[in-house]
């Protein structure tokens, strides 16, 4: 562990010895020093001014990684059940993604999920499909919406659940980290759909999806770091410092764990846990991969340089396997603070 902190943050001292953590996958994998030549021309397009990175003493190196293996302990003997994520959207994102499964088989599945019924509903007979008549049943609302509206009905519904905010036991800075965590997955979303549709190849219901669930691991890492906090842990506080450091470190593994044990669709498994590699693999999956990776990162940016130090070699990577320009960017950046309004409204809703 103590090598993945070094790695991110920077070399303590040789004179600090600790006892060997357990092995926890690299994620993210940002440099100590950020590289910034290739991110140069895109800063200056988006008027960015990136701060000097920063370099943990040992002392500090030491204090993030007990804070990391204090939630990694917590995650180990308490993991989160696959009750947390909603059966039913699994089924449907799994079914959707089978051409050869026919409305009848998805209608019977969605009806087994009272909000994902709902949310069938309500948008089959919203505005935008008003003038083709009120649906009655789940089976028109479906054929109505298309397989691919429905998948990202799902993926909506899911993510309210691993969001959600509603217990009475949650304190308050753990509910602000998860809200602007589901508003940053439906940013995400959006703006990783918008790019997808001028990418040739690309397809806009997966980079959608994957928007809204690339980081459920970090859902997940937050509520095991905030029953830590609530404890009044002496290794996990909110007021700390680093706390935010230690989820960033753990959510890319634990969001690949978790993907997987949720069944969710491969895709999806690669993006939770491959969206900050430094280095994307090829494969079918890299475009949307990249897509998602260049829109969050850059919201992430601009939201907390100093955070997500890793940002701006992700969106020079992935900019450059999208034959992004910094004028293309630009207009992405402007498009995706657009979408903001948008996300404001459907978290409203």
């Amino acid at each position: 562990m103590l090598s993945l902190i070094r790695k991110l943050f920077g070399k303590a001292p040789a004179q600090v010895q600790r006892a060997p953590a357990s092995p926890v996958a690299p994620a993210p994998s940002a440099p100590a020093a950020l590289e910034l030549e290739g991110f140069a021309r895109f800063a200056s397009a988006l008027e960015l001014e990136l701060p000097r990175p920063q370099v943990l003493s040992a002392e500090e190196v030491a204090h993030l990684d007990e804070i990391v293996r204090a939630i990694d302990e917590r995650l180990a003997s308490n993991p989160p059940s696959c009750e947390a994520f909603p059966s039913a959207c699994t089924q449907i994102l799994q079914m959707v993604a089978n051409p050869a499964v026919g409305m009848a088989d998805l209608a019977r599945v969605v009806g087994q999920d009272q909000a994902m019924s709902a949310a069938v509903l309500r948008v089959a007979n919203s505005a935008f499909y008003k003038s083709a008549g009120q649906s009655q049943t789940l089976r028109e609302a479906i054929a109505r919406l298309g397989a691919s509206e429905v998948a990202r009905l799902a993926g909506a519904v899911s993510v309210q659940a691993l969001f959600s905010t509603k217990s009475k036991s949650m304190s308050r800075p753990l509910a602000e980290q998860l809200e602007e965590l589901h508003r940053h997955a439906i940013n995400t979303a959006l703006g990783a759909a918008w790019l997808a549709l001028r990418k040739k190849g690309a397809r806009s219901d997966r980079a959608y999806l994957g928007g809204l669930l690339h980081d459920v691991g970090k859902a997940v890492v937050l509520r095991a770091a905030g029953e830590l906090a609530l404890e009044n842990s002496p290794r996990v506080r909110f007021a700390d410092p680093f706390f935010l450091r230690a989820v960033e470190i753990l959510h890319g593994r634990v969001g690949g764990e978790m993907a997987e044990r949720w069944s969710l669709p491969a895709m999806v498994q690669q993006l939770c846990q491959h969206h900050h590699d430094g280095a994307i693999a090829a494969g079918p999956d890299a475009l949307e991969l990249h897509i998602v990776r260049l829109v969050s990162s850059l919201r992430e940016l601009r939201r907390d340089p100093v955070l997500f130090r890793g940002a701006a070699d992700a969106i020079a990577e992935s900019a450059a396997f999208l034959h992004v320009d910094p004028g293309e960017l630009r207009l992405l950046d402007a498009e995706i603070a657009r979408l903001g309004e948008t996300a404001s409204s459907l978290l409203a809703a």
